[in-house]
């Protein structure tokens, strides 16, 4: 977590939501700050995580802990959901699958005025721990900030959308094989969808 993310989510849930859905929520490590503003569902493709959020997190139950096999489907009726959340996910998609399937189910889920906040990774370098030369394997292609904005804009057409720049963010990933590290800047967008 990082501390442009933690202020920014005080500041944009302020209140309480009510439902909120971390969407590609990983290990859970902002399902604890997001509890405090409302009951999150945590989902993500991988059971791995989601295994080992239930088993150190034991208050996520069968009824908020979702394994998402298909990420254009979410488990939620129409308009049912005050908030989604996403952070290290959605960057991991291309404009394409952003538009045509997560944005959409984003927007059939959420609520006229329901809240979306997204901390998404630019200009992402991956780097040899050993070495540092860029990684071989597992390369993915990296955005630039003016594609991100471009990207969100066009997904979200009927949201009030906001961007904030986020923190430097450099995290090592030493159990890959061979370990490597990414550096990469986020970019928090904050968007209420229109009534």
């Amino acid at each position: 977590m990082t501390p442009i993310t933690i202020r920014t989510i005080k500041d944009f849930f302020g209140k309480g939501i009510g439902r909120l859905v971390n969407l590609g929520c990983g290990d859970g490590r902002y399902d604890a700050l997001l509890s405090e503003y409302g009951s999150v569902t945590a989902i993500d493709l991988d059971p791995m995580p989601l295994l080992k959020l239930k088993r150190d997190n034991p208050r996520f139950n069968g009824n908020n802990l979702l394994v998402q096999a298909k990420v254009q489907v979410l488990p939620m009726g129409e308009g049912t959901i005050q908030a989604v959340f996403s952070a290290g996910f959605i960057h991991l998609f291309d404009h394409t699958t952003l538009k045509e399937k997560i944005a959409p189910e984003i927007i059939r889920i959420l609520e006229p005025g329901g809240k979306m906040f997204l901390d998404f990774s630019y200009d992402i370098q991956r780097l040899d721990i050993k070495t540092g030369l860029p990684y071989k394997g597992g390369e993915k292609p990296s955005i630039d900030r003016e594609g991100v904005i471009n990207s969100i804009i066009n997904a979200f057409p009927d949201f009030q959308i906001e961007f904030e720049d986020g923190d430097l963010i450099e995290r090592e990933f030493a159990d890959a094989n061979p370990p490597y590290k990414i550096i990469c800047k986020n970019l928090i967008v904050t968007a209420i969808k229109n009534s």
